[in-house]
């Protein structure tokens, strides 16, 4: 019984591992993605007016 239950959390453990490793890859896409929006709502405009709008959709 006390194998099994090392195993499972060992397997638990491993799992929340992934997920914070999955979490990190997504946190910094959506600051990238915030980043380029912002700068797309700041300075898009004096480049293309259509460029602004496009910043303010993505976030």
């Amino acid at each position: 019984m006390q194998s099994k239950m090392k195993q499972a959390y060992i397997g638990e453990t491993q799992y929340q591992t992934k997920m914070l490793n999955n979490l990190k890859v997504w946190l910094r896409n959506m600051i990238m993605l915030s980043s380029i929006s912002l700068i797309l709502i700041l300075f898009g405009d004096e480049i293309y007016s259509f460029l602004s709008t496009v910043g303010i959709v993505l976030v």
